[in-house]
């Protein structure tokens, strides 16, 4: 039998026989089923169909941060989208959202199938299936709770709560968390490798899962853990000395000191203006976060350079200015003189060249340039100053999308 035949669908086919064409075949004689012949070295076969699975996939996938993997920065495309929509008026983005998480959600079971029944392991979108990792758990689910809590009819809606039902007990009980510390860390690149990266995969979900169970118990544990894991990741990864987060901390080498990467420590803030922006006043830990939050930022303000930016790599000028740092910052900024954590006389000029910067690297159409890409940690900083840069990475496009929201609330004055 020609091996190509079992390349096509809807042929019955009965074989291998021996070669050659001359000799006719019991099969070509009549049509029965239910009968056996003998075949190649005497082997029992019988009519077969051959089984074509189609797989879903990706033509020509491009770098990483784009809008068709799943992951936190796609999710927080939808995420920004969502809010973009509220103060803008402007139905579209809502849409957009909406049909990026309903499609995540639909084809779930498509995923699972391609993974589990036909064995394609890198099965396009195959990080939905609950990968033990924030970046394709809590962050990317951000949009989707945050339409459950601002939502109370919509398409899908049980879909999504079975979703983020799911979710909560992963953040409650299944990821994996420091020995000895509330916060949440990984087995990458060593055990156990604490990333400021968690501060935003992990910390803004809890702050709206606080927001969005209806049990007290529930609601109560997800805004102290929030709260303290804020508060944990400073002895791990802040560094007193500079005022910086460095990118992470290794465990079982903790003399280890990592460069102070703009990103990193975007993440670090933008954790830290979300805890502060539901967690009241009167909570023990209050205080001590503002207190860090404003540390930080005032530590950020001194090294933004006269265009507006910061560098890839904070303290250091000779690496490039870089987009996606820059926009965390600045919505960070834009939050604490909105909510008055800041001084506004003093911050929201430093707020508002940032923005400058940002829309200098914004083309009519859209594109967003200068965005470094994902990023591994080193303790090498030539690791972080060489990254190669791209135009819209969803890394970068998703930060912009949020600090123009805030410096928008923030110039008029809306919570």
């Amino acid at each position: 039998m020609d091996p190509q035949v079992a390349q096509l669908s809807n042929w019955l086919i009965a074989g291998p026989f021996e070669p050659g064409i001359e000799k006719v075949y019991a099969p070509e004689k009549e049509f029965r089923f239910g009968t056996m012949y003998k075949g190649l070295d005497q082997e029992k076969i019988t009519w077969t169909i051959p089984k074509i699975e189609v797989l879903g996939n990706v033509i020509d996938p491009k770098e990483w941060g784009t809008t068709y993997q799943w992951n936190y920065h796609n999710g927080g495309i939808a995420w920004a989208l969502q809010q973009l929509a509220e103060v803008s008026g402007k139905p579209v983005y809502k849409s957009w959202a909406d049909n990026f998480c309903d499609y995540q959600l639909e084809g779930i079971p498509f995923v699972k199938h391609q993974v589990r029944t036909l064995n394609y392991f890198t099965s396009a979108n195959h990080f939905i299936i609950k990968t033990p990792l924030l970046d394709f758990t809590l962050a990317p689910a951000l949009p989707f709770i945050y339409k459950l809590c601002t939502e109370t009819e919509f398409k899908n809606r049980e879909l999504y709560e079975e979703f983020i039902r799911e979710m909560m007990i992963y953040a409650k009980d299944e990821q994996i968390r420091l020995p000895g510390s509330t916060i949440y860390t990984r087995v990458t690149p060593e055990e156990y490798t604490t990333w400021v990266d968690d501060m935003f995969m992990g910390i803004p979900f809890l702050v709206q899962a606080s927001l969005y169970t209806q049990d007290k118990e529930l609601k109560k544990f997800f805004l102290d853990d929030a709260a303290a894991q804020v508060f944990d990741f400073i002895p791990q990864v802040f560094n007193p000395e500079t005022g910086l987060y460095m990118h992470a901390h290794y465990s079982e080498r903790p003399d280890v000191k990592m460069p102070h990467w703009a990103r990193a420590n975007g993440w670090a803030t933008w954790a830290m203006s979300d805890v502060l922006k539901v967690l009241p006043k009167s909570h023990p830990k209050y205080k001590a976060i503002l207190q860090q939050y404003r540390r930080h930022i005032d530590t950020l303000v001194k090294l933004q350079n006269e265009n507006g930016f910061w560098y890839n790599v904070l303290d250091h000028p000779e690496s490039k200015e870089e987009v996606s740092g820059t926009a965390i910052f600045t919505m960070s900024i834009a939050r604490g003189v909105n909510y008055g954590w800041l001084d506004e006389k003093k911050y929201r000029p430093i707020a508002e060249k940032a923005w400058q910067a940002i829309a200098s690297q914004v083309e009519e159409d859209g594109t967003v340039h200068n965005i470094c890409m994902g990023t591994m940690c080193s303790e090498n900083v030539d690791y972080y100053i060489n990254r190669p840069f791209f135009d819209d990475d969803t890394h970068g496009s998703f930060a912009v999308l949020f600090a123009g929201i805030d410096l928008y609330k923030m110039q008029n004055k809306i919570k």
